[in-house]
């Protein structure tokens, strides 16, 4: 797959980076069809944070189509749109934190406000 990732300071890159695969029964793997950039892409692109190492993926805010999902997650089905808006880096080597992945149809809901 192509990615967006951080290689050090002003070095941002465009590139193939392996596919996603389901690592935790409770995974969620998103075709993203849609993104912006938010000031903590800015942060990374001007300067350093602690943590980034050269090759990370950056991106998470986005829209997308779940495409699989591990076991144990009940909640997501394949073909869900979903919008995530997490404050979460992802790393290209490492199993990546989850975002808080929500439906289209339930952003703004009371039920989404109560999961959030």
């Amino acid at each position: 797959m192509k990615a967006l990732c951080w290689h050090g300071n002003k070095d941002v890159r465009y590139g193939s980076v392996p596919d996603p695969c389901i690592k935790d029964p409770r995974d969620a793997i998103v075709k993203v069809t849609s993104c912006v950039i938010c000031g903590s892409d800015l942060h990374l692109y001007d300067g350093f944070m602690m943590g980034m190492e050269s090759g990370d993926i950056l991106g998470h805010e986005f829209i997308g189509e779940v495409v699989e999902v591990g076991a144990a997650d009940h909640r997501l089905k394949v073909g869900d749109r979903v919008v995530s808006a997490t404050a979460s880096s992802y790393r290209s080597r490492s199993a990546p934190a989850a975002p808080s992945l929500r439906r289209v149809s339930d952003v703004g809901t009371r039920r989404d406000r109560a999961t959030a």
